[in-house]
């Protein structure tokens, strides 16, 4: 017991355990405002980022449908598109949501382009109209959503700055994800 009544090992272990609930601290500060982050993609109340990718999968499924009223057409690749994004919004991965949402806009874009050229029935017409363009509306809110700037203020906050960038490093705290086309 003689050890633990030395001055220094005293002093030590102050600093070791000052040290230590710091960094336990600061991990669980940063681990929750990155875990509360994410979830707020997710979340279902209003109009929250995966109200706008549901937006998508739901405006998709029309446009393929449309598209297999016409031979010159094929839903095909909007179908598979959809599928993917229904698959990554299903693993939370954002940035899989991102990629899947870039996909899908880019068939729908092809397919729009494809049904120009094809005679149509005023309904069909309207349906496409509607659907192309809640596709683009969703996508356009989902890059300008307010998640991006949430995830921007705690990057800016925790991982590019001292000491909350060298603290994210040692203790393995991931960065958020950004749902944006620039990664900062």
């Amino acid at each position: 017991m003689k050890f633990f009544q030395n001055r220094a090992v005293a002093i030590v272990l102050t600093v070791a355990a000052v040290l230590a609930s710091t960094l336990l601290s600061a991990r669980v500060g940063m681990s929750r405002d990155c875990n509360k982050l994410h979830e707020s993609f997710f979340s279902v109340g209003g109009k929250t980022p995966v109200y706008y990718v549901d937006q998508q999968i739901s405006a998709a499924a029309s446009l393929a449908t449309v598209a297999d009223h016409y031979d010159q057409l094929s839903g095909d690749a909007v179908r598979a598109a959809r599928k993917a994004l229904i698959e990554a919004e299903a693993g939370w991965d954002i940035s899989d949501i991102y990629d899947a949402s870039t996909a899908l806009s880019a068939a729908v874009d092809e397919l729009s382009a494809a049904a120009a050229s094809v005679a149509m029935t005023e309904a069909d017409k309207s349906t496409f109209a509607d659907g192309t363009a809640a596709v683009a509306g969703a996508r356009r809110q989902l890059l300008e959503s307010d998640y991006n700037v949430q995830a921007m203020a705690l990057i800016r906050k925790n991982y590019s700055r001292f000491p909350g960038s060298l603290l994210a490093q040692w203790l393995g705290i991931p960065r958020p994800e950004l749902f944006a086309e620039v990664q900062p």
